[in-house]
């Protein structure tokens, strides 16, 4: 599905998202790394965030058992610079776009993510909104210029009415019986 990418500097990023269809707001990430580590994915750090992996190329699968850093996914957006590549064993149900889509996270390729990426490291940190509606940028700032994100609808809200310990944490009791 088409889908716009606004930064906070007034930049917009038209790409296609292919698993979560809706608006997600949240700091941008870059990931910097030659090879797509599967742990960012369920990396608590990574709590709201819309995650730019600039890896080269990223198989199509989804995380191993020995690449889960915690329960679930926390990130809101993967953002994809290269290619997705199929997995040596390919089974459907099992690849990286149901994997995102069946924990309501977008997955994102830019058109142009050079540009993206260029854009990410030359001004730094931003906040981002990821829509499948094509509008003004202006829309998305408010009237004295400051980013909108926090109030805009977003799947995993980060910051009012949410605590970031709670939706990291769990409510099961361990007891770890050492000698």
């Amino acid at each position: 599905m088409r889908s716009y990418l606004y930064l906070s500097n007034g930049e917009v990023f038209p790409g296609t998202s292919l698993s979560y269809h809706g608006e997600v707001a949240g700091d941008l990430l870059l990931y910097s790394s030659p090879s797509f580590r599967f742990q960012i994915l369920t990396d608590p750090a990574c709590l709201g965030k819309i995650v730019v992996a600039d890896s080269d190329t990223i198989e199509d699968r989804r995380p191993m058992v020995s690449e889960i850093e915690s329960f679930s996914p926390h990130l809101n957006v993967l953002v994809i610079s290269g290619k997705l590549r199929p997995p040596r064993a390919h089974d459907n149900a099992h690849d990286l776009v149901n994997y995102l889509a069946s924990n309501l996270i977008a997955l994102f390729l830019p058109d142009q993510p050079d540009r993206l990426l260029t854009a990410i490291r030359h001004s730094g940190r931003f906040q981002a909104t990821l829509t499948t509606v094509a509008r003004d940028v202006r829309e998305i700032a408010t009237n004295d210029g400051q980013w909108r994100a926090t109030s805009m609808p977003c799947r995993r809200p980060v910051g009012t009415g949410r605590d970031p310990i709670r939706a990291l944490s769990t409510s099961l009791e361990f007891i770890w019986d050492m000698p």
